[in-house]
């Protein structure tokens, strides 16, 4: 008797899955990538953090060469460029000339590195995005606004001088006059160091704002509510060109430092892309994370020199 030369008994079947292990095993990468995805976020949010925290430390840098070469800390921006353009905002003294106003963040470009846009003139850099202006945790300011109000195309900023408690005197809204002392970087400020007698560790410089949700506040050229805030503004209403009517913010009760509430009316108070709190600027160049629990100090913390005694470490 001839035998096959395979014996089919034994012949080994390679079989593939079937439809239950496949569903377990689709099950099971899903859990892993559950429990892993929170751990990715926290690993990418650390690192955002840790560049937001280099951008400010660049702008305190900045801040300081500002202030060793012209003695003075910039100004927030020129107080006749309130909502105007400013390249066409009129000399206060001569009604026939006009004046190139400019807020901080246009002020200290030579010193992060950017001469080239501060010898481009308005007409060019307001188009322009600057990358450390912007925090990685937010994309708002990674874009641009684009409206059509005759404004043109706007770069946008996360980061707003501190110009105290209020954002500007005009403010019909605010309390009458302004508190006796201010913070360091307001209007027309030209504060110097040994103007901060509250002690520049304890005086905040810049905090973190992203742009409105329509982005129409938020210009990093521009002026209040856009590249400058106060930590306690009384404004009640948010507003465009286009907002009719105006949409009803704040009833005329103090802002607080808070989370994003994910509408226009944030423009009015600081906060962040980060969990729980921001990063801020102090007036001698550290960079110190405040959870929003510090927001009844952040008053004291605004102002130059109204004599409050405020912890570093609170």
């Amino acid at each position: 008797m001839v035998h096959s030369f395979f014996d089919r008994s034994k012949i080994n079947h390679s079989n593939g899955f079937s439809l239950i292990e496949l569903l377990v095993s689709i099950a099971i990468i899903s859990v892993l990538i559950a429990l892993l995805l929170p751990g990715v976020q926290r690993v990418r949010e650390a690192v955002n953090r840790t560049q937001c925290v280099n951008n400010l430390k660049q702008i305190g840098i900045a801040m300081h060469g500002y202030h060793d070469v012209y003695r003075t800390f910039p100004q927030a921006y020129d107080a006749r460029a309130l909502f105007l353009d400013p390249s066409l905002t009129p000399d206060s003294t001569n009604p026939n000339r006009v004046v190139l106003t400019k807020s901080w963040a246009t002020l200290i470009l030579p010193f992060i590195e950017q001469n080239n846009l501060d010898q481009a003139g308005y007409s060019t850099y307001h188009e322009r995005h600057v990358p450390i202006y912007a925090c990685p945790s937010d994309n708002r300011a990674m874009n641009f606004y684009t409206g059509n109000e005759g404004f043109g195309r706007q770069g946008l900023t996360d980061y707003l001088a501190v110009t105290g408690t209020m954002t500007f005197n005009g403010n019909p809204f605010a309390p009458s006059g302004r508190p006796r002392c201010d913070g360091v970087i307001y209007e027309s400020s030209r504060t110097r160091i040994a103007d901060i007698t509250d002690g520049t560790s304890t005086t905040v410089l810049v905090g973190e704002r992203p742009p409105s949700l329509d982005l129409f506040w938020g210009w990093w050229t521009w002026s209040a509510f856009d590249a400058s805030l106060g930590v306690r503004n009384t404004f009640p209403v948010y507003g465009t060109s286009t907002d009719q009517p105006p949409v009803f913010c704040t009833r005329l009760l103090p802002e607080n430092y808070r989370a994003s509430d994910n509408n226009n009316c944030d423009t009015h108070h600081f906060w962040s892309a980060h969990p729980g709190g921001g990063n801020w600027l102090f007036a001698d160049g550290s960079v110190r994370f405040l959870s929003y629990q510090a927001n009844p100090i952040l008053p004291a913390l605004s102002t130059r020199c109204g004599g409050e005694v405020v912890s570093a470490q609170e």
